[in-house]
């Protein structure tokens, strides 16, 4: 009984995914190519742990002449101008959707004219695809030839394995989960990369979590450029906040689909490891810091 209800239910999702790809996707395929130097990747995230990383000069160094990916605001940070990323990618439909309250309006202006001012070298960005249907961004983004736009398939998928990572290899979607380090993994196995470590991936936002006097829910996410910030409610869609169902409900997606993910590795014959000390997330392996900087000085050699 089980397992016909396991089947029953994989089917009917497999239908809906099918009718995502159709309503929803744009072909992309793998008809672009990323340049990769190598077949290790440094996914940076922004975490706090990424302060103490990042202030030690010999770990700056290092990275900096290794295929390295960035996400969301960390363009913002001092760091950007010296690790010169290989790659990076953001996901938030506030940084190109129309309507978005003042503030998040003000935050994107300034990621976008960071991003397009400081980027002096090669580098392929990653944007979902329905970043097209609104072209402010673009075209301050077209004024820098170093910034080379790839879009991705921002649309979540489920069913069969078969199907599912049939969708992830061709780039028509990606798992259900609700944050830009599943979107990088999910892309980056795509492109070719074959061994990926994680660092400032803590995702330790459950034991940040309150409810105010007046029921407005609110997380901390704070980040290695911003350690204090306080609690906030979480946006979704560029102007609505979410309630308290809504924000855990994210987090199960989040942490679920690092398993959906963990699979399509290994299907894929891709190694993710977590470098990140105090990290919630339990999908992939631990290893330290040390063992990257090894794995790369014995590349080198």
């Amino acid at each position: 009984m089980d397992k016909l209800v396991r089947f029953t239910k994989d089917l009917g999702a497999s239908f809906m995914t099918l009718v995502r790809i159709l309503v929803r996707c744009k072909l992309t395929g793998n008809k672009y190519k990323i340049d990769r130097k190598e077949d290790t990747l440094l996914i940076v995230g922004n975490g706090p742990s990424m302060k103490a990383l990042l202030e030690d000069a010999s770990f700056r160094n290092e990275i900096s002449h290794r295929d390295v990916l960035c996400v969301n605001h960390f363009c913002e940070s001092d760091y950007y101008t010296e690790i010169k990323p290989r790659l990076y990618i953001h996901a938030a439909p506030e940084m190109y959707i129309k309507e978005v309250n003042k503030d998040l309006q003000q935050r994107r202006n300034k990621f976008w004219n960071t991003l397009v001012n400081d980027t002096q070298w090669e580098m392929d960005f990653f944007i979902p695809h329905a970043a097209k249907k609104n072209d402010f961004w673009l075209k301050m983004v077209r004024n820098n030839p170093n910034i080379r736009i790839r879009y991705y398939n921002l649309v979540a998928q489920e069913g069969f394995p078969f199907l599912k990572h049939w969708v992830y290899n061709n780039g028509l979607g990606t798992p259900r989960i609700h944050n830009i380090i599943g979107y990088s993994l999910t892309n980056m196995i795509r492109v070719g990369y074959k061994k990926i470590y994680l660092t400032g991936v803590e995702h330790s936002w459950l034991n940040m979590i309150s409810v105010t006097e007046d029921n407005i829910a609110l997380v901390g996410q704070p980040h290695f450029y911003n350690p204090e910030s306080k609690p906030a409610v979480m946006y979704k869609g560029g102007t609505g906040t979410r309630k308290l169902h809504e924000i855990l409900h994210k987090f199960y997606l989040t942490f679920l689909g690092y398993w959906e993910i963990k699979n399509y590795a290994a299907m894929k014959n891709v190694e993710i490891f977590n470098l990140t000390k105090g990290s919630f997330v339990d999908a992939f392996p631990r290893r330290e810091v040390q063992d990257y900087l090894e794995n790369q000085q014995s590349v080198r050699s």
